[in-house]
């Protein structure tokens, strides 16, 4: 096998791919799906075009394998957030390549992954792997809203084209130099933190801003959001967050720091690691149950008192937590009435096993590639639509296998996005030797 001739192939199609507009909304991931679909009638494989709405398209593909055990899928979303395009250095959907990067919107979150998982998918193709399970590619629409009118749509109205044993998707980067680490991280994610999204309205008297009437609406919302913001939430070691800073703790550089944390579960040096991890904004996010006040509406004139105000909070729930429970906490703690808190959105958090033949196969084909890495399970604090799965019983996990910098992942969702094209090939690598591993066809 060459493992280098399709790598100035694999370039031309991510850049070509970061062209296509798929902000969503309004999404329109059928220009998207068919550049995919493209690519796959070229070679061969088949596939299919599902439109949830005209212009909202998922497309499915698929490896056949000998059957002999159940697939693992590749997924992947198509479309992307929105850009600020004069925050912008170069055009964010003209997949410039420049310093060794290509630019351009969804570079991270998630083309990259796609082309990735898509170049993977040629190469078993190309070296007639012989193939135990199926390799599903799943190219979905919607991921970037609530995943409604793709993953969540498609296994409505087409289970039969998703059932596997397994999924890669996304959740986790790896990381240089990780909190002194000294060797590259590559975190899996096999858990991920659950949304509740409330819509908070509150209702007063109208009038002049020189005469605040006692029942004022905006004042009401700013005493309710404080109780929010000064609600403090008790610190949890999930089993995956736990593992993680033991497997962290036996490579630290740092003998005291090394110590420390591979005794992390241990009460005493809990309760001495906490207060230090409660400081750290990606740990408290881990930790905790969270909460972000995110939107705020009310009023239309300087001297005009409004008689509405609406907030939009983003709760993200541990996996442990229940979030009726939770709900019913918020209530008590605001005392709203029914008609002063809309549910937006309400999802658990979700979790895989970690002890699993494709951990154990991502594991392998990151260091075959990275030698010094250390693998972990992780959890997400954002949630993806690996949730979907999660709920019928498959794993499902979350690695992009692209080692980043710090300043990197600053660009996901933020400004002068790109994927660095030496990291993007060897993601091509690791993708293909997990598909070799949990095929029994490398050891």
């Amino acid at each position: 096998m060459d493992m280098f001739a399709d790598q100035p192939e694999a370039i031309e199609i991510l850049r070509q791919y970061l062209c296509i507009d798929t902000t969503n909304p309004p999404g329109n991931e059928i220009e998207a799906a068919r550049f995919l679909g493209s690519i796959l009638e070229k070679e061969g494989i088949p596939y299919t075009i599902y439109e949830s709405l005209p212009g909202r398209a998922s497309l499915v593909a698929r490896l056949k394998g000998a059957g002999a055990e159940r697939p693992v899928l590749l997924l992947n979303h198509m479309d992307v957030v929105g850009v600020e395009r004069g925050q912008w250095s170069v055009e964010p959907f003209g997949g410039v390549i420049k310093d060794g990067f290509i630019w351009g919107r969804g570079a991270l979150d998630m083309k990259g992954m796609g082309i990735m998982q898509l170049m993977a998918l040629l190469r078993a193709k190309r070296n007639g792997l012989k193939l135990s399970r199926d390799i599903i590619f799943l190219a979905v629409a919607d991921e970037e809203a609530n995943g409604s009118l793709g993953t969540k749509w498609v296994f409505e109205n087409h289970p039969e084209e998703v059932a596997c044993e397994f999924v890669l998707n996304e959740g986790s980067y790896g990381i240089v130099d990780y909190a002194g680490l000294k060797r590259p991280l590559f975190p899996i994610s096999t858990a991920e933190k659950g949304p509740i999204w409330l819509r908070i309205v509150t209702r007063g008297e109208a009038g002049h801003g020189s005469m605040p009437p006692d029942v004022h609406a905006v004042h009401r919302l700013a005493v309710l959001l404080n109780r929010l913001v000064t609600w403090k939430h008790t610190p949890v070691l999930t089993p995956e967050i736990e593992t993680l800073l033991v497997t962290i703790g036996r490579h630290m550089h740092n003998p005291v720091s090394g110590w420390l944390l591979r005794r992390s579960a241990s009460p005493l040096v809990w309760k001495l690691l906490k207060p230090f991890f409660m400081r750290i904004k990606t740990m408290r996010s881990m930790l905790t149950n969270s909460m972000s006040i995110n939107m705020l509406f009310s009023g239309q004139k300087e001297n005009v008192v409004p008689s509405r105000a609406e907030a939009v909070v983003d709760f993200r729930l541990l996996p442990e937590t229940n979030p009726r429970d939770f709900l019913a906490r918020i209530r008590r703690r605001l005392k709203l009435k029914d008609d002063e808190m809309e549910i937006v959105m309400q999802e658990a958090g979700s979790r895989s096993p970690a002890d699993t033949e494709f951990f154990a196969a991502l594991e392998c084909a990151i260091r075959r590639t990275y030698p010094q890495a250390v693998v972990a399970p992780n959890l997400s604090v954002g949630f993806s639509d690996s949730r979907f799965f999660r709920r019928r019983g498959i794993t499902a996990y979350g690695i992009i296998p692209l080692l980043l910098r710090h300043e990197d992942l600053d660009t996901i969702h933020g400004h002068d996005e790109r994927i660095e094209i030496e990291a993007f090939l060897k993601g091509i690598g690791i993708i293909f030797d997990t598909i070799r591993y949990l095929n029994g066809l490398a050891s």
